[in-house]
């Protein structure tokens, strides 16, 4: 796969983990845990997706502090993106447990709005995903 095929596929993977979140919108039917990973999965392949445009390598990780690190190290202002640290956990830890550890539950209308705006953000960033 071409460098500008990866980052397209890797970009259309964080809009489907974002749609697969706006129909987790109830609590009775999705948990925070699954509700969450599909949340860090979005974000995730968002901020993997913007470093392969700028045909770096990513690391091999969940740990979204590492990818934004890494966005830091190829000089973009960062400021905002740290906030998204908060969902690493959903990755592994939270995957193998019924609930999580958080005192109070997703605000999920909430995540998805600004998962929302994130991805659209990265999508101005990345020429080629206009392109498409």
């Amino acid at each position: 796969m071409s460098g500008i095929d990866h980052v397209r596929e890797l970009f259309k993977l964080a809009r489907a983990d974002l749609k697969a979140m706006t129909g987790m919108q109830d609590p009775t039917l999705f948990t925070d845990a699954i509700f969450g990973f599909h949340a860090q999965q979005a974000v995730e392949k968002g901020l993997k997706a913007w470093i392969a445009a700028m045909d770096v390598l990513y690391p091999l990780t969940h740990d979204i502090s590492r990818l934004v690190a890494q966005l830091a190290a190829q000089g973009v202002e960062t400021g905002d993106l740290w906030e998204w640290v908060e969902l690493t956990p959903f990755a592994v830890e939270h995957r193998y447990t019924w609930g999580n550890d958080q005192e109070a539950p997703l605000d999920r209308m909430n995540l998805i709005n600004r998962i929302t705006s994130l991805l659209d953000f990265i999508e101005s960033r990345i020429p080629i995903l206009s392109s498409q």
